[in-house]
């Protein structure tokens, strides 16, 4: 199994075969085996300096005061390899090209480029989509067809909606990812309970023990940011596969179900 091959090329400093599996393989660079490690933690932990640099170059992500990057810096075998951890600073244009459907809807979120609805949290501006939003959670769908429907602009005022939270959660909404201060994962879980995403709930909960115990064994490190990365069986593409179905004209939408029915025949 490709994965299997990267984990163990990693472990034991195989560029070249590194650079085969990601490069020709398009295995995804940031998966995670079952100890929730991923292969640039293999090549610190093994003290494959050049493996490090090559995945850093290549999309690995290592950010300061997260589970990953400092789980990688502290396993790290060598100063050398510290050095090039606390230089990383961004994913490459050729990383995010590979995640380009990831990307247009984390700046659809962001630019707001046709959106038909202005959530206001306590001063703070958030545009977003109805269409997306009914998608992705059925307590948004209520919302749109019963108090808000018709409304343009919607003020949360409740003092326990937390702005940075829900604009962590429309994150996980758009993409699949969420990333969060520690400070205000209690915020996030309280709107996940309202929204009825008991998967985002179920997520940080297990990210959170695992942080817990990584802090509680390791003396000296200090994560800050909790992160919740997209997984290989994610709703996020089920959701917006049906959103984009329902938007095709009924004519259109039926044959597509015959093709897709003879294809499953044959």
């Amino acid at each position: 199994m490709d994965t299997n091959d990267l984990f163990t090329s990693c472990k034991k400093g195989d560029v070249s075969r590194v650079r085969y599996l990601l490069e020709q393989r398009d295995v995804e660079i940031n998966v995670r085996d079952k100890w929730d490690s991923t292969p640039l933690y293999y090549a610190c932990l093994c003290g494959h300096e050049d493996l490090v640099r090559y995945l850093l170059a290549n999309g690995a992500k290592c950010e300061a005061n997260t589970f990953d990057g400092e789980r990688c810096l502290y396993g790290a075998l060598s100063d050398a390899i510290r050095r090039l951890l606390k230089e990383y600073k961004q994913i490459t244009a050729k990383c995010m090209k590979r995640d380009y459907y990831d990307v247009f809807l984390q700046r659809l979120l962001e630019q707001g480029y046709q959106s038909d609805i202005v959530f206001i949290v306590h001063g703070k501006s958030f545009c977003a989509h109805r269409c997306i939003l009914s998608a992705r959670s059925a307590y948004f769908a209520e919302m749109f067809e019963t108090k808000w429907k018709g409304k343009n602009m919607i003020a949360l005022k409740h003092p326990l909606i937390n702005p940075t939270a829900f604009g962590s959660l429309l994150q996980y909404l758009y993409t699949g990812r969420l990333d969060i201060d520690v400070e205000y994962v209690s915020d996030c879980k309280r709107l996940a309970k309202q929204c009825r995403l008991q998967d985002l709930i179920d997520d940080l909960e297990t990210k959170c023990k695992k942080v817990y115990e990584f802090v509680s064994s390791k003396p000296g490190t200090c994560v800050k940011v909790l992160t919740i990365e997209p997984t290989g069986n994610c709703r996020l593409q089920e959701d917006l596969a049906l959103l984009a179905d329902c938007a095709l004209p009924a004519e259109l939408r039926n044959r597509n179900r015959k093709e897709n029915m003879k294809l499953a025949i044959i």
